[in-house]
């Protein structure tokens, strides 16, 4: 075995040599938990990590932190039992661990590290990850880096059991016990009664004028008395909404909820791709009758997607939105087995019926040509009609670097693009002679259905101003922002930026950007994460599905990335283009689309167009000096300008975390109050 080749007392590390920082073992409110820190730096290495606990704790759970902002590397602690896993000390540096999810008096835990040969490691990867191995050896993207792929794999397998199992009981039992507790206070005093009238999927029908309320239930799912009340409270605040929804989750035969489903402020793009949107509705009786009425008159089939489709075309006939809220609390329970799938598939009779939908409405959605399954029937994939008259002018901002821009050039050419692009090369200050070269090259090889031109921007380095400066020369009707460390993978990408950027109401649109290693760099901008904005699921591989399903269905988002964003022509003229004066680096892109919510518009996230993604390569990372005071300066004045809705992403959902990227559940104390899509509570406000 290994162990031979060590000197134990050098190379194995117990918890003697860790001191604890955070103790909340006294406390009966909640699970408590123990946080340690290595009282010396851990030599930078792989390490085989073995725990145990002795107790009656079945929900504890251990994690492991490599200085203060490395990722979590941990997995479940079962009781009696010892546990290994690898581990990776990228640096030397202390470490913390954190034990979690202890509910009974923890009688004892020790744990160790033993340092091992890395071929020891990835043995011990390769076997934990043999099948995802396999996989990706028929996946059609060129696996170049498959070792960090696997790591990755490995870290999301471990951890898939801790955290947001257990930590969901944890919220049930304080954040969501507490308002509970206040429900029930307020409840007693309300002005108004409401009646809702349950009605059960397969036996829709129109509602008696006596109730106030339809809540549509499946067969199996049963609500507890409370939850009307909820629902009562909840009115009483939103007398004059007419749809209201709720998040929801899952309960097997004993009673166990696990798989919460916190949503999104109405996200009309996430309706329409997404196979589930959930199952909580309370919709006003008129309403209801309204849209069963106009289906029946149709003969068309009564299913709930269909229904809602109904409402929000009644709603957009009389331009009455503001009548879909959006409640982040857990009202209704999807009562399943456990071992069956939680969120419903997509399937070809629903794709069918959301086209036929899109079609027979096209003034009010745009002209929707197609919808498809996504593979794996997680959601649907919306295509919309094109123009042979159409022209996408491509910025490319550079500044020497001729490799990264011929790559970035050429994945665009490669791919064959059957809309007509422009592209224009803004040169920032650049002095390598093979960068001149390639320009000379770039501008010869222009073609009638693709323009080739070179403008020269010089001065500091300020991205607003160069993306500024080649929109006031460009002849298309759809622009693209685009880094030069771009390098597209997916066919057709032009035409789903152009398609998509030329619907009605439609402002910014953006694409999924991967790292070399195949791990996501961009899914969309969340805002709030990091006191202004983070990107959605950072580092999950690019075939990870992420919190309920997002990471790959086409929805609508507060804010995109400038690396690759188009937009139409006449709306960048109305927002009069990114703001030079007060985001000259940083921030401008997050602006730019925040804008075009405040004036009605909306932005979308499109999955199936990947690009890799060389993040800042031209300008690299400075944690201090100048650019660290100027990204300084434009992070306070995004605080300053966007406070209310950085704090408060409608998108994303208050239960969740703004500290990570990765849609974990978080324990932020709030109101619960109604949320609306974003374009409808900015539109007409000072938020900037």
């Amino acid at each position: 075995m290994f162990l031979k080749f060590f000197n134990l007392n050098k190379f194995l590390i117990t918890k003697d040599n860790f001191i604890i920082t955070k103790n909340k073992i006294q406390t009966k409110k909640e699970p408590k938990s123990i946080a340690l820190i290595s009282k010396e730096k851990l030599k930078s290495g792989w390490y085989l990590w073995g725990f145990k606990q002795i107790s009656n704790n079945k929900k504890c759970y251990s994690f492991l932190i490599n200085g203060i902002f490395g990722f979590k590397q941990g997995r479940v602690m079962s009781p009696g039992k010892i546990r290994w896993r690898v581990v990776h000390i990228k640096k030397n540096n202390f470490c913390t661990i954190k034990i979690c999810g202890i509910e009974k008096p923890l009688s004892s835990y020790f744990f160790f590290f033993l340092r091992i040969f890395p071929i020891d490691a990835w043995r011990r990867i390769f076997s934990r990850c043999s099948i995802i191995q396999k996989r990706m050896n028929k996946d059609y993207l060129n696996v170049k880096n498959k070792k960090r792929i696997l790591w990755k794999k490995y870290n999301n397998i471990l951890l898939s059991n801790t955290s947001n199992n257990f930590d969901y009981i944890k919220w049930q039992n304080t954040i969501e016990k507490n308002f509970l507790k206040k429900i029930v206070q307020l409840t007693n005093n309300l002005k108004a009664k409401y009646k809702f009238f349950t009605i059960y999927h397969g036996k829709f029908d129109l509602v008696e004028d006596e109730y106030d309320y339809v809540v549509p239930l499946k067969v199996s799912d049963m609500l507890p008395r409370r939850y009307f009340q909820i629902y009562s409270y909840f009115v009483n605040i939103n007398p004059k909404s007419d749809v209201i929804y709720f998040d929801e989750d899952f309960i097997n035969f004993k009673g166990v909820r696990y798989s919460h489903y916190f949503k999104s402020a109405w996200n009309r793009e996430l309706f329409f791709s997404s196979s589930f949107y959930g199952n909580s509705w309370l919709i006003k009786v008129k309403l209801w009758n309204k849209a069963i009425t106009r289906i029946k008159n149709e003969k068309a089939k009564l299913n709930l997607k269909r229904i809602i489709l109904e409402i929000l075309l009644i709603k957009e006939e009389t331009k009455d939105l503001n009548s879909f809220l959006h409640i982040p609390f857990v009202g209704y329970h999807n009562r399943i087995d456990q071992k069956s799938k939680v969120f419903k598939k997509a399937n070809k009779s629903e794709a069918y019926l959301i086209y036929r939908f899109l079609f027979k409405n096209k003034k009010y959605f745009g002209d929707c040509i197609d919808v498809k399954t996504l593979p794996k029937n997680i959601g649907y994939k919306l295509s919309w009609a094109s123009s042979k008259e159409n022209l996408l002018s491509i910025f490319i901002p550079t500044r020497d670097k001729p490799e990264l821009l011929e790559n970035c050039v050429n994945s665009i050419i490669s791919k064959n693009p059957s809309t007509n692009t422009e592209i224009i090369i803004v040169n920032n200050n650049s002095k390598e002679k093979n960068t001149y070269l390639f320009l000379d090259k770039f501008i010869l090889s222009s073609s009638h259905n693709r323009f080739h031109r070179v403008i020269n921007s010089p001065g500091p380095f300020n991205f607003s101003k160069l993306n500024n400066s080649a929109a006031k020369i460009a002849s298309g009707n759809v622009f693209l922002l685009l880094n030069n460390d771009i390098q597209f993978i997916s066919d057709s990408w032009e035409v789903d930026l152009v398609t998509n950027a030329l619907r009605p109401d439609i402002g910014c649109v953006g694409a999924k950007l991967l790292y070399k290693d195949h791990s996501i760099q961009h899914g969309g901008v969340i805002l709030g994460i990091g006191g202004v904005a983070g990107y959605s699921h950072k580092y999950f591989m690019y075939d990870d599905l992420g919190y309920a399903n997002r990471i790959n269905i086409s929805q609508e988002l507060m804010a995109l990335t400038g690396a690759c964003l188009a937009i139409k022509k006449s709306n960048w003229e109305l927002l009069k283009g990114l703001d030079e004066e007060n985001f000259s680096v940083n921030y401008n892109d997050v602006d730019l689309c925040l804008r075009a919510s405040a004036i009605g518009l909306r932005n979308i996230y499109l999955p199936h167009i990947h690009a890799f993604h060389l993040e800042s390569s031209t300008r690299g990372f400075h944690p201090k000096g100048l650019k660290y005071l100027q990204w300084k300066k434009e992070f306070k004045k995004m605080r300053e300008l966007w406070s209310k809705i950085l704090d408060d992403d409608p998108y994303y959902n208050p239960n969740l975390t703004n500290q990570y990227e990765d849609f974990s559940l978080g324990f932020r104390y709030h109101q619960f109050n109604a949320r609306k899509a974003p374009y409808l509570t900015l539109k007409n406000k000072s938020y900037y």
